[in-house]
């Protein structure tokens, strides 16, 4: 890490099984939780649930002692948590109940987490707990299965279909955490500006060229694909890459929060650099995450 004034950075193994000491040796008020695990991709099934489930709980376990000063928790979470499928509504609400049963290992885990954190907030009033579900992120500094495909200037494209989807800049996501730590915001919002982009604009303004996974044999095609180094593409993300998926954020807006980027612009911005990387070596991300 960079140094940066006033701000200590402290290592911890990926289940947080130390931050209750830390929590107590440092007596802070505001946890933001950032490293949930939105890929089965790279990561495997057991060591995802150590971070996802388990760390949340450890997280929760310390910010909730009775030497904590915690009154402030904010949580990365995901839209991924909505699943995708032929049944869904155009718009998933934070209250929106799934239409299908979690097919993925990572769904699974979301869902077990964020019912972790839900019982934390009704056990513990005076904390500020605030969960964000956000939708696909983009940025430079920030690498998911779709961001680097597109970076590759390839698409991963499931033959026939052209799902609508929604996008966040990664300006946003500091944004929106921002936004919420400002006041005693507490409470699941959706993320999203209310825009969705159809995946064939969204790969040809990056000018990637089209991965075609058929639909039916996609565990074969997309073993081959990432045998190649062409491209990672997890089962969640072909689900994503069938059906699409909006959510509704108009819960957020009525707290006054403006979007700075459409999903149209944040594809813009993203098409733009990755457009200019190609030929040139790809810069190491400073966040590895996966947002489908």
């Amino acid at each position: 890490h960079e140094a940066i004034d006033g701000v200590d950075f402290i290592v911890s193994d990926q289940s947080y099984s130390s931050l209750a000491r830390l929590v107590k040796k440092s007596g802070v008020d505001t946890i933001i939780h950032s490293f949930l695990v939105l890929s089965t991709a790279s990561t495997p099934s057991r060591s995802l649930h150590e971070i996802n489930v388990i760390g949340t709980m450890n997280l929760l376990a310390a910010a909730g002692q009775s030497s904590s000063k915690v009154n402030k928790i904010v949580v990365k979470s995901s839209s991924l948590i909505y699943g995708s499928s032929f049944r869904d509504p155009s718009f998933f609400t934070e209250t929106t109940p799934r239409s299908s049963k979690p097919k993925t290992e990572v769904e699974s885990s979301l869902i077990e987490a964020e019912s972790y954190i839900q019982e934390f907030a009704e056990d513990n009033p005076y904390v500020d707990l605030c969960v964000l579900r956000f939708p696909n992120v983009l940025g430079p500094t920030i690498e998911s299965d779709l961001s680097q495909a597109l970076i590759k200037g390839v698409a991963p494209v499931v033959f026939g279909f052209d799902p609508l989807l929604q996008f966040v800049h990664e300006d946003e996501v500091l944004r929106v955490i921002d936004f919420v730590m400002s006041d005693s915001i507490s409470g699941v919002f959706n993320v999203a500006s209310p825009d969705r982009c159809p995946w064939s604009r969204v790969y040809g303004k990056a000018k990637a060229t089209p991965l075609i996974i058929p639909p039916f044999f996609t565990a074969q095609a997309t073993a081959l694909y990432r045998a190649l180094g062409i491209a990672k593409v997890p089962s969640e993300l072909v689900d994503l890459l069938t059906y699409g998926r909006g959510i509704d954020s108009q819960k957020l807006a009525k707290l006054g929060y403006k979007y700075l980027y459409s999903t149209e612009e944040a594809v813009d911005k993203f098409a733009e650099y990755a457009s200019s990387l190609r030929g040139r070596a790809v810069p190491k991300p400073l966040a590895s995450i996966a947002n489908p």
